[in-house]
């Protein structure tokens, strides 16, 4: 992780944090795709929103990736993952954005911090990095979830 950036942590990753139980309104999740801009909608053969990305072959602009799996089976996993834990759902991207709607963000900055790690790692290059402490502080109790690369 580049220095400073991946603070508090370092350049070990600090794993997998953990699931939330505690759901947002319902009317916040309204509002927050009420806030979004209109749309195409694309209808994709999938079990659940994280298995677009593998169908469609997506991986976001000029991205690299860094997993060991194909890129978009690397993403799939990552947003399978948070989908169980946040019920966090792919809601709209482009060439090189994500959105996810979530359903059980973090409450708190301290539960916050190890999920801004984990989208620390997912964004992968610097370009679309921030420091996981302000993450941290724009993910609490946020119904949208937002991703860029370059």
């Amino acid at each position: 992780m580049v220095e400073g950036m991946a603070a508090p942590f370092t350049s070990r990753y600090p794993g997998l944090a953990p699931a939330v139980d505690a759901a947002v309104v319902p009317d916040v999740l309204k509002a927050a795709l009420r806030s979004f801009p209109a749309s195409r909608i694309v209808l994709v053969p999938a079990d659940r929103p994280a298995d677009v990305l593998p169908v469609l072959g997506w991986c976001p602009g000029n991205w690299e990736c860094a997993f060991p799996a194909p890129c978009p089976v690397g993403f799939a996993a990552i947003v399978r993952s948070w989908e169980e834990r946040f019920g966090a759902r792919l809601f709209a991207m482009r060439h090189d954005e994500a959105y996810m709607l979530v359903e059980r963000p973090p409450r708190d900055v301290g539960a916050a911090r190890p999920v801004a790690a984990e989208h620390w790692v997912f964004r992968d290059e610097p370009a679309g990095r921030q420091p996981v402490r302000r993450t941290a502080a724009e993910i609490v109790d946020a119904p949208v979830w937002y991703f860029w690369w370059d």
